[in-house]
């Protein structure tokens, strides 16, 4: 039986879905993994077992795959798409076509558009009328990812600790960080970075109090998020001149976007002044993307 398949696989969670011809789609889930972090040998060995179960579980081989479109974090290169490819041709799949997660919405769009995607890190994209891809972001949080969860909760830390000295008041972010996070003083708070920065998970969770802040009239955590909101913009105008768009639309991705307005409103009215206002909310995730990418690579 015929089927096409797509996975999203970044540093927390590998997702595969496998659609059978004229069946529902079979989803699976395992721990992440990037050739980054893990290098190309454990990433070969993890697909391996991803695709391993998967296919035995749905009674199916890789020989049967129509096209399998992988989205894979940390895709920053033509190397690294050349290394996923090489390890997915090698497991048994003909037909593979790899891009970095982040591009998996814009392949699927119909008309050539700017991505503003924002959850745990964050990236700005954009694809060209003739398939290119142009990129501002996305390279870790320490000197990029402009309004990611991880960057909002150390600028929301930092507002925190200059509160916490009495240089600037913040006194509903103090009071969610001291309550939820048991976080009282700016040397907490230098601790708990140094401790979990390895853990990016650890430090976006500090993220929605932040925006709780900043939505219930924190004047710090307000001007975190519509500082962010500017540089995400400043990215979008960049990314949309680099690939030759005139008011293209802008898709907005992640949750950090499509699960609350406290970065998405901010954003919008700055869209809205750089003449970029054709604003579009995507809640699909990147495993339908995937295997709408795929059916559409089957039909030609």
């Amino acid at each position: 039986m015929l089927f096409i398949a797509a996975m999203d696989v970044g540093g927390t969670h590998a997702r595969l879905a496998l659609k059978p011809q004229g069946q529902s789609p079979l989803f699976f889930d395992a721990p992440g993994f990037t050739l980054h972090q893990n290098g190309a040998q454990e990433v070969a060995r993890r697909c391996g077992e991803l695709f391993s179960q998967a296919l035995n579980s749905a009674g199916l081989t890789a020989g049967q795959c129509a096209a399998l479109c992988c989205g894979a974090a940390g895709v920053d290169s033509e190397e690294d798409r050349t290394q996923y490819w090489k390890i997915l041709q090698s497991l048994g799949f003909p037909n593979v076509f790899v891009w970095n997660d982040c591009e998996l919405p814009l392949a699927e769009h119909p008309v050539p558009s700017v991505l503003i995607a924002a959850g745990t890190g964050s990236v700005v994209m954009a694809r060209s009328a003739q398939g290119a891809f142009f990129r501002s972001g996305g390279w870790g949080f320490f000197t990029s990812d402009e309004g990611s969860a991880c960057r909002l909760a150390l600028d929301g830390l930092c507002c925190a600790s200059r509160a916490w000295d009495g240089v600037c008041p913040s006194p509903v972010l103090t009071d969610l960080l001291e309550k939820e996070a048991d976080l009282h003083t700016p040397g907490q708070a230098e601790t708990f970075v140094r401790t979990h920065w390895a853990e990016k998970h650890r430090l976006a969770a500090l993220a929605p109090l932040v925006c709780r802040a900043a939505q219930a009239g924190d004047p710090p955590a307000r001007q975190v998020l519509e500082r962010h909101a500017g540089m995400l913009a400043e990215s979008a105008a960049a990314v949309a001149r680099a690939a030759g768009l005139t008011h293209p639309p802008v898709l907005l991705w992640g949750s950090l976007l499509t699960a609350t307005d406290a970065l998405r409103q901010p954003l919008i009215q700055v869209l809205n002044a750089q003449n970029l206002g054709n604003v579009q909310l995507l809640k699909k995730t990147a495993l339908e993307s995937g295997l709408c990418l795929a059916r559409r690579l089957c039909e030609r």
